[in-house]
């Protein structure tokens, strides 16, 4: 008798999907069930998206999750729903960045058409091809500090490292270069800049690498103030126009 109850509880149970705007190019959807249910009346459940990797989905669900159990007897329904989005907003993961990727360039593109003559004859100067490089993608936990960012982009110089530095809650840093150096340039940042800070939080997690591209960037630049920012502190970068800024090298 107990299992026909519940079952028909939930056939008459109210489902809506609700749309969540995280930034313009991404969108999350959460399905709220309202049912009979005494234990259960209400289901708060986060939507896997296609943009959403595993490690996302994972954290965002489980966020939400804590939060409703924290906050489910303390208030009526529409607030915990409304609450619930909210939160989402406010306290989703660090969105996946999935850099495009750039096609090489066409040296030949804008050089006029050569006769056979010409193509047999030895050349008068070498074509120098674009510097082929691994290109890095890095969150920190947070940046801000004004000098720990700027030695960032001081550092880089000394290692052949271009690519940008954006602050916020997660930070973003975009390396080129040669992997050794990469990883030798990390090193002096972890001990030198940031030798103040305790061990616990100079995490750096390492979210994309691509092998054998070009160089997109000619020095190592912040880009804070070129990206706005969105979120309950103002502290998180807009997602898409980091990607356009990258699209634009």
């Amino acid at each position: 008798m107990e299992k026909d109850r519940n079952t028909n509880n939930l056939k008459n149970a109210i489902v809506v999907s609700i749309k969540v705007e995280l930034d313009s190019d991404h969108i999350a959807y959460v399905t709220v069930t309202l049912s009979r249910q005494e234990t259960r009346p209400i289901l708060i459940e986060l939507q896997h998206a296609d943009w959403m990797d595993v490690d996302f989905f994972s954290k965002a669900s489980t966020l939400l999750q804590e939060f409703l159990s924290s906050n489910r007897d303390a208030v009526d329904e529409l607030t915990l729903i409304l609450s619930s989005i909210q939160h989402i907003k406010d306290s989703a993961p660090p969105i996946p960045i999935k850099p495009p990727t750039l096609q090489e360039p066409d040296v030949n593109k804008d050089r006029p058409k050569q006769s056979t003559e010409l193509l047999n004859s030895p050349p008068e100067k070498m074509i120098i091809k674009p510097e082929i490089v691994s290109r890095i993608w890095m969150y920190l936990p947070s940046l801000s500090t004004k000098s720990k960012r700027q030695d960032l982009v001081d550092y880089a110089s000394h290692y052949s490292i271009t690519g940008f530095v954006l602050a916020g809650k997660p930070g973003i840093l975009c390396l080129e270069g040669n992997e050794k150096d990469v990883s030798q340039y990390m090193t002096e940042i972890k001990t030198k800049s940031w030798g103040d800070i305790p061990a616990a939080h100079k995490k750096v997690s390492e979210r994309h690498r691509e092998l054998n591209v070009t160089r997109a960037f000619n020095d190592m630049k912040e880009i804070t103030d070129d990206i706005d920012t969105h979120g309950a502190r103002g502290n998180r970068g807009e997602m898409s126009q980091v990607q356009k800024y990258f699209k634009e090298r």
